[in-house]
């Protein structure tokens, strides 16, 4: 079965820590390919276990949240130059994104929402496969 296309809350196999972070899955002739934030390399998809779907369908298209109250952690942005997107702001306030930059400036965004991960799953319960919206 192939899995939905779009955001997804996952697990990667590979790491040791076990802590979920969003990926952006999307299919090809070959197979389906994960990306992660801030690097470039796409991974397989089966290096993943998906804990939820990310529904961005019913979030914000306009209406910038202040400068000043934008913090660490993931945010639905809007790049100008490649539309709205799911990007993580690190320690510095440094913007990740999933086209493999990870230094770019808050300046470059107009941030529309803050997500807030802290009541998803984080794949210790087990992992269970769910549409969710954010």
């Amino acid at each position: 079965m192939q899995t939905q296309n779009g955001y997804w809350w996952a697990v990667s196999i590979r790491q040791e820590n076990d802590r979920p972070e969003i990926i952006d899955v999307e299919t090809y002739s070959f197979g389906q390919m994960a990306t992660r934030i801030g690097d470039p390399d796409p991974f397989n998809l089966i290096e993943f276990d998906l804990l939820q779907r990310v529904d961005t369908d019913r979030l914000p298209t306009t209406g910038s949240v202040d400068r000043e109250a934008v913090q660490e952690g993931y945010w639905w942005a809007l790049d100008p130059a490649e539309g709205h997107q799911i990007v993580l702001i690190g320690k510095g306030m440094i913007v990740q994104d999933f086209n493999g930059d990870f230094d770019r400036s808050l300046d470059e965004f107009e941030f529309l929402m803050p997500i807030d991960t802290s009541r998803w799953p984080n794949g210790k319960q087990g992992i269970h496969i769910r549409t969710s919206p954010i």
